[in-house]
């Protein structure tokens, strides 16, 4: 079956179980959250604990800036390699860090990042 009758499949079948009275639930994005969700004052990156600490994104890195700590909040941009990021805490067991964008088409922005793809301390 080709891609394009697959989704016309797609489409009827949907419309019609619209028409018979049924109903489709779609998943809201997750509401924002701040610095509320913490659940360290620590953050972590590249092997690194330290308390509020400027980090970049590492080189070859490319995150999204999001609007809490997981993949179900809403993607608020993309931070490219060496933009540069004011941690002020974290959540999920270090693996995501809040903070204010200080570089970048992002600046002046307070997000969530995956710390993963940070690294702590700014290059001199």
């Amino acid at each position: 079956m080709s891609h394009k009758l697959a989704r016309r499949a797609a489409s009827v079948a949907l419309s019609a179980g619209l028409l018979a009275g049924g109903s489709i639930a779609l998943a809201a994005p997750a509401s924002a959250v701040g610095s509320s969700a913490c659940t360290s004052s620590k953050v972590y990156a590249h092997g690194h604990y330290a308390n509020s600490a400027p980090a970049r994104v590492a080189n070859g890195q490319s995150l999204k800036f999001r609007a809490g700590p997981g993949k179900g909040y809403t993607a608020k941009g993309l931070l490219t390699p060496w933009t540069h990021f004011y941690a002020t805490c974290s959540a999920k067991n270090y693996s995501w860090s809040y903070g204010k964008v200080t570089s970048g088409v992002h600046k002046g922005e307070w997000g969530w990042v995956y710390s993963w793809g940070t690294t702590l301390g700014l290059p001199g």
